[in-house]
This record gives C-alpha cells, sequence and structure tokens, in this order.
C-alpha cells in the first residue's frame, strides 16, 4: 500500500500521523513512513480507533532505523502509537493480558486474533500478524 493510500485510509477515521523529522520519506530514519504497510495492518488500526474511542497518534511506520524481523516495522507489520492513558485504558480493560516482553519487560496484551500492543516507555508497539473483524 502507498504512503498517501495509507494516510487517506487512518486520517478518515481521525488517526493521525506525528513524525520528528516532519517527512514521509521510508528511507529516512527520522520521518514516518505508510509505504509499504499492510493493508490488514491498516484495517486493525482504523478499528482499534474505532473501538476504543481514544485519539491516536502513529509515531512510527515502515520507516528505517527500526528493529527488522519476520514481523517488524520493515515487513510492514508494526506501527508505534503515542502512549496516552485513553489507550492505556482501553487495552488493559479490553484486551488480555500476555506477560512481558523478554528483552526489556515490557508489559504484553493480545487481542482475540493474536495480535499484540506492547507498552513500551514511552509509546505502544502495535503488531498485527492476524487479520482483524472488518
Amino acid at each position: 500500500m502507498s504512503h498517501a493510500d495509507a494516510l487517506t485510509e487512518v486520517q478518515s477515521v481521525g488517526i493521525n500521523l506525528y513524525s520528528t523529522g516532519r517527512c514521509f520519506d521510508r528511507q529516512n530514519p527520522v520521518c514516518t513512513s505508510l509505504e509499504q504497510i499492510r493493508c490488514t495492518v491498516i484495517q486493525c488500526i482504523k478499528q482499534f480507533k474505532q473501538q476504543s474511542k481514544c485519539p491516536l497518534i502513529i509515531t512510527g511506520g515502515t520507516e528505517v532505523g527500526n528493529a527488522s524481523g519476520i514481523y517488524a516495522h520493515d515487513n510492514g507489520h508494526k506501527l508505534n502509537v503515542r502512549l496516552t492513558k485513553c489507550i492505556y485504558k482501553y487495552i488493559t480493560k479490553n484486551l488480555e493480558e500476555n506477560g512481558v516482553r523478554a528483552n526489556d519487560g515490557a508489559e504484553e496484551f493480545k487481542d482475540k486474533h493474536g495480535n499484540l500492543y506492547i507498552k513500551a516507555y514511552n509509546r505502544w508497539d502495535m503488531i498485527f500478524t492476524k487479520k482483524c473483524d472488518s
């Protein structure tokens, strides 16, 4: 999916993007890009926004500079979302606890599909490996 198409999709439900570099170039680590994000990820983040009714700001997408792997940013499976009280409250009340992440002890939660929501120190790492309800 192109960055422009993905941006149009997320903005249609009130999701915003934030980039420290004020740019969207996938090859620049200070940008926030949705270039080559998976369509299922866009579907899932839109659904999350609609169900949680929380303000949502994407702070990390498919741009270089993030950890790589099968279900990572570079393969279009993972988004970083700004940490807010609203999102924390929604996740902790509605999703299943899934222990802690091995490398840093961050709290993990999973939805009914098996997608992961990890509370990192200043953001949510959201890893969408499964489809969501439409």
